[in-house]
């Protein structure tokens, strides 16, 4: 049987970019105790440095938005939330995760560590995407971010569905 997220001994990972590269850096219990280090570096740099890559885009589209006296879009901001839950995954599955994630990500994209915790939190709280109506802002969510997706979800309840999907009636 699989270990639960209790269960599970997740060491620190921390990225720094070094001549257009980022390198994984972890503490030496880690380095002490892993047989294939070599691979476990490799793997984590990589999948954080495609995340990075990911994040800069989706930034970009946002700022392009901001910028050019577009709204941002809350599903926009959903995707942004999404992909650091994605990152954080990548890493548990390898036992790491990031020492400090908001700082390091708001160090390596251009966005506040504000706004990535409200993206992730937005996320934590609303996991099924389509509940956001399309020409939904992210003005209404951005002070608030929990309350903005409890609010869509109850909407999404009301309409006979809970958050899960399922017909509330049958259950």
């Amino acid at each position: 049987m699989g270990k639960t997220m209790k269960e599970l001994r997740l060491d620190f990972v921390s990225f720094e970019l070094r001549e257009g590269e980022f390198i994984a850096f972890l503490p030496l219990s880690t380095v002490t105790s892993h047989r294939n280090l070599t691979q476990l570096l490799k793997s984590s740099s990589q999948r954080y440095a495609k995340a990075i890559a990911r994040l800069k885009r989706l930034v970009a589209v946002i700022e392009a938005a901001k910028s050019g006296g577009r709204r941002i879009e809350a599903i926009q901001m959903w995707h942004l939330g999404d992909e650091v839950f994605k990152l954080v995954n990548a890493l548990s599955r390898l036992s790491l995760q990031i020492d400090g994630l908001y700082e390091h990500l708001s160090r390596h994209v251009p966005i506040s560590k504000s706004r990535v915790e409200k993206a992730v939190a937005f996320r934590r709280y609303l996991p099924d995407k389509s509940i956001i109506p399309h020409s939904f802002a992210w003005a209404r969510c951005d002070k608030l971010p929990r309350q903005a997706a409890y609010r869509l979800r109850a909407v999404e309840g009301a309409k006979g569905i809970d958050c899960n999907g399922n017909d509330r009636f049958s259950c």
